[in-house]
């Protein structure tokens, strides 16, 4: 009888840790808006952003390096990447269960002066100030230590992708 209670008791006491264990948070979200000033023809390698897109509409985008290229009514044309990072949810820990990764909204504009990066923080929409711009390169790196975007782009690269846009201006 001893010899059984030895034996049953640490698998009794694991099989109740274990019991005990909470579940991982879930990973935030990112959300992804495409805003077109001025713009004739988009396309990006996203496939979050389908075909004919409504720049009204955010979509749910997964982490991951793509490029994307876009010409304006002046004939400017932009190219460049963009990455994105999102928030991950907590491991749950001993009788916690972990917190949920954040959310987050962007709205990436295109212009003729370049990309435009914005996002909503507290209810209030927050531009990005660009780390690098001359006239012809942005560089727009926004790490909060829970999101991370990062847009390089340069005017006239001329890969000609957008010449099977996701977008044209009618």
């Amino acid at each position: 009888m001893k010899r059984t209670i030895t034996m049953l008791l640490p698998l009794a006491i694991a099989l109740l840790l274990m019991g005990c264990m909470g579940s991982n948070g879930r990973d935030g979200q990112v959300y992804l808006r495409l805003r077109l000033i001025d713009v004739t023809s988009y396309w990006d390698d996203n496939e979050a952003i389908p075909y004919g897109f409504s720049t009204e509409v955010y979509y749910t985008s997964r982490a991951g390096n793509y490029e994307f290229e876009y010409q304006c009514t002046d004939g400017t044309e932009w190219e460049g990447t963009y990455r994105l990072r999102r928030n991950l949810g907590e491991l749950g820990g001993f009788m916690r269960n972990g917190a949920d990764g954040l959310d987050r909204y962007y709205t990436f504009t295109c212009r003729i002066e370049g990309p435009k990066l914005t996002f909503y923080e507290d209810g209030k929409e927050k531009v990005v100030t660009p780390l690098h711009t001359d006239d012809d390169m942005i560089e727009i790196i926004h790490d909060d230590g829970a999101y991370q975007i990062h847009i390089k782009a340069t005017r006239n690269g001329g890969k000609g992708k957008a010449e099977n846009p996701k977008y044209i201006a009618r």
